[in-house]
């Protein structure tokens, strides 16, 4: 005989019931931006880092020339996969990226940096050490998710891409 299923909220490990949490907006974004590199790009990076070899092995340092294959390799590795797609979620208590939720109370604030190749939403953490989480909105309105997000988190309307970020960019690191 089955019994008929219970009207009470469901309940966590410790007992706690279930809050449901309402999505606003979802969509899906690759994990980094993919660049179409020119046979040109490949050539100097090839000059690069064949003059930063060189160097190194000139000035006898050793760790720096350890350093450059290493990073080389890594770059090489990570580079030859496709960016995968991550689901991200707007929702009532917090921002879901991938398998990771981020209550409101952990999140400092937001802000929508807009280029014309692209548009990037950063959400900043309040962690002093906090990974800032960097997401492409390219085929979605920022006005809505910039409107939508202003009812949970502060907008930080002063910031603006990192120096760093700028130069993997222009470079199609």
């Amino acid at each position: 005989m089955e019994t008929p299923p219970s009207k009470e909220p469901q309940k966590d490990q410790q007992n706690v019931p279930l809050i449901e949490d309402k999505v606003l907006l979802s969509w899906t974004s690759s994990n980094r931006q993919e660049h179409q590199r020119t046979l040109l790009w490949y050539i100097l990076a090839a000059i690069v880092a064949f003059m930063l070899i060189v160097y190194s092995v000139a000035t006898k340092s050793w760790s720096f020339t350890f350093l450059l294959f290493v990073s080389g390799g890594l770059y090489v590795i990570l580079h030859r996969k496709k960016p995968k797609q991550i689901a991200m979620s707007i929702k009532q208590l917090g921002f879901q990226f991938g398998e990771e939720f981020i209550p409101w109370s952990s999140i400092k604030g937001f802000w929508v940096l807009k280029h014309k190749d692209f548009q990037e939403l950063h959400i900043e953490r309040n962690a002093k050490f906090g990974i800032e989480i960097s997401v492409s909105i390219q085929n979605m309105d920022s006005e809505n998710i910039r409107g939508l997000l202003a009812q949970f988190t502060p907008e930080l309307t002063d910031k603006h891409e990192k120096l760093f970020d700028k130069i993997i960019r222009i470079s199609k690191l």
